[in-house]
This record gives structure tokens, C-alpha cells and sequence, in this order.
């Protein structure tokens, strides 16, 4: 019971502490500065390649970004040219700014003091969120995007006709954003409607200003995102990602491993405790039905649904890293569930009260493994060990899936050897010999793993031999020389 009256006389204090903590901990892997991997690459390099109005244009290297997003990240890469910290700057204040965002939307849904510090140390500390926030793509953004329209539309106003005006001007920003702001935006249209319906008035600057913002998306949509390009070879990638409907069988596995994969990938404390989170947020569920509390299920459960809808239909995936927008709703059904049992077995408080620190003491692990910060396809250290081996008359052949990511750093200024260069696909008939020309062959790779790598190198055939190799993670370099 003490616990529990100091939790509620230092809760501001204590949430203070967790945001400055989770700012440290984010800085550090901001910081760290790891090499950006084939995707971020691929972005950067059109940032690189486009001024300002190029970049409104539908982007090579197969990447689909939003517009704002890539103007913003063209000003911040003005701020810090050339480097890696200032293409990410944007994700990182984009979740420095949610971590507030989310904090205010708990204290307006969430009744309990021990659930808010609970769940918003769920937020802070979580090592998906901490690590989307140092890369250079849109999806911290989305998330950021998506609790500032939750928020927005909870706030009090002196007006209806403020209220609307601002949300709505803030709903055409949004979708320049974030190419999943409209589900959210759809979901808090309906929870304004119902809001309506229950206090059995009609607003008419609601239904005027979503009706200009709805001919805005129009011409958004069918300016930008209507037949683009890329859209069949998005289609083809996330093929796995899509809900089937043609099998039962299919269908329920589908949910299985998606169900899976936000428990136990996106929170990543394993099945055990992911299984046990799972658990709170569909006792959240019941808790929010049982309670009648359909602000919360319409909030929640609603963008959900959709992005479900728009999966089986081919026309948005459901991924880990395009749902994250959707993973603060889920954490706040969670905090729903654990309303209802500190309101009804006041026993299970202190016990409860260890969950905030699970996602501390887990990156504290990792610190201390020297996991965190953490990292994905290292090219820069394989050029590091490059430098210190590579002769003049050598020659460096790049595998085509780390052509941009090398492209980028040779543009940058990182790879700033004179030796002749080459791309390679080595699963293909291209004559070896003209690629492996030189005495000494550095085959630069990343993206793959060590088992794809020796399957690849095996292609080269008895002709080449290996005389040194370097991995690091998620990159490595092979010396290859070809047989006397």
C-alpha cells in the first residue's frame, strides 16, 4: 500500500525519469551510429541524387517513402551532410516527441497511476521503438504521426469549430507524413460520429471540414499513390504478408504467427512473457467490452481491423515494421487490462508494479553484453578491415543486394580507395573471370547470412579459391584469387 501512495504522489516525477532515461538510452544508439543497410541506403542515395522537386517524384532503387518525410529528411541532411545522423534525425526527434504525445494520451484513457508508469515504460524502453527511431525510415514516424492525430482529437478545445479546423489542417500534413495516417484518421472520424451520436447532435464543421479533407486526399491519392510504379513490385515482396482468405487453414496460421510476432518480436522478451502480455491485452479487450468502454474499442480495435481488411485485399501487408503504428494501441488495451485488475484485486498492485522495470532491466542486459546499441548490416567496419589489407593493384566486387549501401558510402566519401570496382550477382551465368580479374578479389557482402554467403561463393566453382575472410554483423568480405 505504500508503494502504491508513493507511485501516486511521484507519478509525474517518476514518468519525467523514464522519458529522460529512455532519451539516454535512445541517444546511445543514435549515437553509435551504425551503417545504414540496403534499405536506408536506397533512400538516401535519392536524396542524394534529387533536389527538393525530384524528390515529390516516384523514387528509384524501389523504395516508397512518403513526400514529407523525404523533404524533411532533405533539410536535415543539409543540417549534417554526408552522414548518417542527420538522415536519422527526423525518426529521432519524431519519438522523442511521441514519448510526450503518449504519455498525455495515458493520463486522458488510462485510470490507474500504476498503469500509466507501467505501460509508458513498456514505450520508452522497448527495443523495437529504440531501434526504429535511429533508422533512416518512415515508421517511428508513423507512430508519432498516429498518437499526435489520437491526441489531438481528445484534447479539449474552447471551440468545435477550433477543434475541427486544427485537427483537420493537422490530418492534411498527416498523410504526407505517413502513408498509414488515413486509417487513423478514418478510425478517429468514426469516434467523433459517435461522440455525436451519443450526445444526439449534429456538428456541421465536422462534416464540412472532413468533407474538404476528403476531396484533399483525393487528389493526393490519385496525384501520388494511384497506379504508382512500384506497386506491383510491393505487392510481389510483401506477398507473405497478406491475410489469405482462399484457406481456413492458412487463415488461421496467419494469425498465429502475426499474433507471435508482435508478442514476442516486437516486445522481444521472448514467448514466455510475450505469451503473458498477450494475454493482458485480450483481457483488455474483455475489460473494455465487459465496461462498455467504446471510446477505447472504437480508438483501439478499429485501425486493427482495417489494416486486417486492407491486407486481405493485397493492398496494404501487415509486417512487424508497417504495423508499429498500430503497437501503442495495443499497449493501451494492455494498459486497460491492467486498470481492471488494479480497480478489482488491489493485492496484485506491487506485484504488477515490476512489469516497468522488465524493459529496463532487459536493455540493461544487453548494454552489458555489449548488444546494445544495436546494429544490422556493418559495411563500415568490413571497409575498415578493408583498408588495412586492400593493395593498389586489388579490386573490390560488391554482391548486387550491397551495391547501394557501398554506392552511398563511395558517394559520401567513406570508400575512398582508387581500386577498380564491379557488381556481381553470383547466382547467375555472368563470366567470372572478366568480374574476377585481378590477382586479389575483395567480394564485398551484406544483407545476407554466413549459410547464403558459402552457398553463393560455392558458384565461383574450383577455378577460385578463398584466402581470407572478415564478418562482421550483418556484412563480411571474402579475399578470393582465382586457381593457378
Amino acid at each position: 500500500m505504500e508503494l502504491k501512495l508513493n507511485i501516486q504522489k511521484h507519478e509525474a516525477k517518476i514518468q519525467t525519469l523514464i522519458i529522460l532515461c529512455s532519451g539516454l538510452v535512445l541517444c546511445f544508439q543514435y549515437f553509435a551510429n551504425r551503417a545504414f543497410w540496403l534499405d536506408e541506403s536506397a533512400i538516401a542515395l535519392n536524396i542524394l541524387n534529387r533536389d527538393y522537386l525530384g524528390l515529390l517524384k516516384p523514387l528509384d532503387y524501389g523504395q516508397l517513402t512518403p513526400i514529407l518525410f523525404l523533404l524533411i529528411s532533405k533539410f536535415t541532411a543539409y543540417i549534417l551532410p554526408n552522414t548518417e545522423l542527420g538522415l536519422r534525425l527526423f525518426p529521432l526527434l519524431a519519438f522523442i516527441g511521441s514519448l510526450f504525445t503518449f504519455k498525455s494520451i495515458l493520463h486522458s484513457i488510462l485510470k490507474s497511476d500504476i498503469s500509466r508508469v507501467i505501460i509508458l515504460s513498456f514505450f520508452a524502453f522497448n527495443l523495437s521503438y529504440l531501434y526504429f527511431s535511429s533508422e533512416f525510415k518512415q515508421y517511428i514516424v508513423d507512430v508519432a504521426v498516429a498518437l499526435l492525430i489520437i491526441l489531438l482529437n481528445l484534447k479539449s478545445y474552447p471551440s468545435e469549430v477550433k477543434k475541427y479546423t486544427r485537427i483537420t489542417l493537422f490530418y492534411c500534413m498527416a498523410i504526407l507524413l505517413s502513408h498509414v495516417a488515413i486509417l487513423i484518421i478514418f478510425t478517429l472520424s468514426i469516434y467523433n460520429l459517435w461522440q455525436q451520436w451519443e450526445k444526439k447532435t449534429i456538428n456541421k464543421t465536422f462534416f464540412v471540414s472532413h468533407l474538404l479533407f476528403a476531396i484533399y486526399f483525393a487528389l493526393f491519392y490519385f496525384t501520388f499513390m494511384y497506379h504508382h510504379p512500384l506497386q506491383g513490385a510491393m505487392e510481389k515482396y510483401w506477398q507473405h504478408s497478406f491475410l489469405p482468405t482462399s484457406s481456413f487453414n492458412e487463415f488461421i496460421l496467419f494469425f498465429k504467427h502475426k499474433f507471435s510476432m508482435i508478442f514476442a518480436d516486437f516486445f522481444q522478451f521472448g514467448k514466455i512473457i510475450g505469451g503473458a502480455f498477450m494475454l493482458l491485452f485480450i483481457f483488455g479487450i474483455v475489460a473494455s467490452f465487459k465496461t462498455k468502454n467504446y471510446p477505447i474499442i472504437i480508438i483501439a480495435l478499429t485501425p486493427i481491423a482495417l489494416h486486417l481488411i486492407l491486407s486481405a485485399l493485397k493492398a496494404y501487408p501487415f509486417d512487424l515494421r508497417l504495423i508499429l503504428y498500430l503497437t501503442p494501441l495495443i499497449l493501451i488495451l494492455m494498459g486497460i487490462g491492467l486498470d481492471f485488475i488494479v480497480t478489482n484485486y488491489p493485492s496484485f498492485t506491487n506485484p504488477l508494479l515490476l512489469l516497468a522495470i522488465i524493459p529496463i532491466l532487459f536493455i540493461g542486459i544487453k548494454i552489458t553484453n555489449k548488444e546494445y546499441p544495436l546494429q544490422r548490416e556493418e559495411i563500415k567496419s568490413s571497409y575498415n578491415f578493408l583498408k588495412t589489407k586492400i593493395k593498389a593493384e586489388d579490386k573490390i566486387v560488391v554482391y548486387w543486394q550491397s551495391d547501394y549501401t557501398y554506392q552511398y558510402y563511395k558517394r559520401t566519401g567513406l570508400f575512398n580507395h582508387s581500386n577498380e570496382d564491379a557488381a556481381i550477382r553470383l547466382k547467375t551465368d555472368e563470366n567470372k573471370d572478366s568480374l574476377l580479374s585481378a590477382k586479389n578479389n575483395w567480394i564485398l557482402f551484406t544483407h545476407l547470412n554466413k549459410e547464403k554467403e558459402t552457398t553463393l561463393l560455392n558458384t565461383l566453382g574450383p577455378n577460385y579459391l578463398i584466402q581470407e575472410a572478415y564478418r562482421t554483423t550483418g556484412s563480411s568480405l571474402y579475399l578470393v584469387r582465382k586457381n593457378p
